[in-house]
């Protein structure tokens, strides 16, 4: 595997959330297979756009969580 750490904390943010890979395939741009792909290891976001990635799922998961009514303790 390529990064457990990316890997295990994005699948972590996906199942607190409930998250949807089509849903946050849609927010980032990428094809579901590819959000796929970095949730189970094998790939990782391309370093040129890792950082407009993550800030597009971290708001994803911020509207998740506030539409499941889950908080963070």
């Amino acid at each position: 595997m390529i990064s457990d750490g990316y890997a295990s904390t994005l699948k972590r943010l996906i199942t607190f959330t409930q998250a949807k890979f089509i849903s946050l395939a849609d927010v980032v741009g990428y094809d579901v297979s590819y959000v796929n792909k970095w949730s189970n290891g094998t790939k990782l976001p391309s370093s040129r756009y890792v950082e407009r990635i993550n800030e597009e799922m971290g708001q994803y998961f911020a509207d998740n969580l506030g539409n499941t009514g889950q908080y963070l303790t």
